[in-house]
């Protein structure tokens, strides 16, 4: 998909890195943490939130199926890419987006 061409330009996905984090909920051991920078700046927060969801799913989907790793994937007409980054306890400042975060 890489080599795609669309009129005179390429095709290029949004990277997402994204790692398994520790938690603190006693069902579940791990949460997926995104770490930005997500472009979903011009999107509205309705949006932007149903976005996010659907690169949670996919990230859980990839977990689940090892064969479905490493491709790119479409919302909206846009590429992303997911990118796992290893856990080592260092805190990201103020650039993530926590699964099951509610922000009102």
């Amino acid at each position: 998909m890489l080599g795609m061409l669309y009129g005179n330009s390429q095709l290029k996905p949004e990277m997402v890195p994204y790692r398994l984090v520790p938690s603190i909920d006693m069902g579940c051991h791990v949460d997926i943490e995104i770490i930005q920078p997500v472009k979903l700046d011009r999107l509205t927060k309705t949006h932007s939130d149903q976005v996010i969801e659907r690169i949670y799913q996919r990230i859980a989907y990839e977990l689940t199926n090892p064969y479905a790793r490493s491709e790119m994937f479409s919302i909206d007409g846009k590429l992303f890419y997911l990118i796992r980054v290893p856990y080592t306890g260092a805190s990201w400042i103020d650039n993530t987006y926590r699964f099951m975060h509610n922000e009102d």
